[in-house]
């Protein structure tokens, strides 16, 4: 995958930091290449289900077209992470599928759930993320690797979105406003726990957002896009507001 003519082929701000600093900033970079190839087979499943449940064909070049984007991603965290790291880094190493399962859900609603969970929550968050991210990006290889992130990662939350207001789905939404909090816990406390994992103070300028900007961005997200566009859609949200007037 030759994707180096579309990034900066020079960043004078990497020679400027220390080692420490480059091998800090090198090593969130190669964790990232890891969750992007992690998203791709997160996207095989959610075309494979969009197929199988009979979505409309603009969903499914949407969600097809997706697993090639984080693919992509992958070699572009991967090779921001070889330019600071100095040395080509390696591909991140394979992981087993994920299996989708949610209580008492039969085979049907459990690939729905999958996907909005997948699409309109996490990919939504994760956009924030990048967002956070690129707030905090002087250098132009980071700023162009983290433009071609979000560009996508906004897409790719369209997919939910679109197959909710398809019309195709309404009898799964009962289900959907019954699990909502439930789904909006596990994707705020996944990166609420990933930011415990985070230095406090990463170094400034080169994408890597601090927790707290990264928590704060998450929960703006939800609270002010994500319930809302559930409640465009005619999912009911007053179990999730009830949720979030709690935090």
């Amino acid at each position: 995958m030759k994707l180096a003519h579309e990034l900066p082929a020079d960043d004078p701000t990497i020679a400027a930091l220390s080692p420490e600093d480059r091998a800090v900033i090198a090593r969130t970079w190669a964790e990232r290449s890891a969750c992007e190839q992690r998203a791709a087979v997160i996207f095989t499943i959610l075309a494979r289900d969009l197929l199988v449940d009979g979505a409309a064909p603009e969903i499914l070049d949407l969600a097809t077209r997706a697993v090639h984007d984080e693919l992509r991603h992958t070699e572009v965290c991967r090779q921001v992470a070889s330019r600071y790291h100095g040395a080509p880094i390696a591909w991140p190493a394979p992981e087993p599928a994920p299996v989708p399962e949610f209580r008492d859900a039969g085979p049907e609603l459990t690939r729905f759930l999958y996907l909005v969970f997948n699409t309109s929550i996490a990919e939504s968050t994760g956009a924030a993320f990048l967002q956070a991210c690129r707030a905090d990006a002087d250098g132009p290889l980071v700023r162009a690797a983290l433009q071609q992130l979000l560009r996508d990662d906004i897409g790719h939350s369209r997919i939910g979105w679109a197959q909710l207001a398809s019309g195709r789905v309404t009898q799964h939404f009962p289900a959907l406003a019954r699990a909502l909090p439930a789904l909006l816990i596990a994707v705020r406390r996944g990166w609420h726990d990933r930011c415990d994992e985070l230095p406090e103070h990463p170094p400034a300028g080169h994408g890597c957002a601090t927790p707290q900007a990264i928590r704060d961005a998450v929960d703006m997200t939800i609270r002010e896009v994500i319930v809302p566009g559930f409640d465009h859609v005619g999912v009911d949200t007053r179990e999730a507001r009830r949720w979030l007037a709690s935090l």
